[in-house]
């Protein structure tokens, strides 16, 4: 019985993802970086775009809440010289603009500095929507919860990016702390 207790009281201190989610490593073709990416969730690269915009990237999509809107993280190596964002500031400027259809009692995200594999970073969250089905005069607003995080670079910068229904928040979000924990930037 005191074993039983033990193992029970273990399996307590373990993260959320620990039991639920199993992970695989992935690197980025190019070499840009390195981390744990959660198994069973959809990948997707944009190739052309990325030599065009130099902007390196994979977007993962993972569960879907009863509504449809789908958990989706996103991590991007935006070299030097890149169309999108030249530099990291304006990856700040344009993610903490207020929104262009302003909601009541909106106030922009708190920027916090923290490190992400030694490197400095900045990272906020956010509160947002989703509209399901997109492009319908009849659309459910889905309340999405978000983490950016902004990780500086030698040469450029990193974005890692987390997005998921409230719903299922609380469940997913230490899904994007594992792969966080796991990032190895190339520089």
């Amino acid at each position: 019985m005191r074993g039983l207790i033990m193992i029970v009281s273990m399996g307590l201190a373990l993260p959320a993802w620990a039991g639920t989610q199993s992970y695989s490593a992935y690197a980025l073709k190019e070499g840009r970086f390195s981390c744990q990416i959660p198994k069973g969730w959809s990948q997707r690269r944009e190739a052309g775009l990325e030599q065009k915009e130099k902007a390196y990237g994979v977007f993962l999509t993972g569960p879907r809440s009863e509504d449809g809107a789908s958990t989706q993280i996103e991590l991007r190596y935006y070299a030097r010289g890149n169309t999108v964002f030249p530099k990291a500031e304006d990856f700040l400027k344009a993610n903490l603009a207020p929104s262009v259809i302003p909601k009541k009692g909106e106030k922009p995200p708190v920027v916090e500095k923290t490190k992400v594999a030694g490197l400095p970073a900045k990272r906020f969250t956010r509160k947002s929507f989703q509209y399901i089905p997109p492009s319908s005069m009849d659309t459910k607003e889905i309340p999405i919860s978000e983490e950016i995080v902004l990780v500086e670079a030698k040469e450029g910068f990193y974005t890692l990016s987390y997005a998921a229904p409230q719903s299922l928040d609380a469940k997913q979000r230490p899904v994007f702390q594992k792969v966080l924990q796991s990032f190895r930037p190339a520089q």
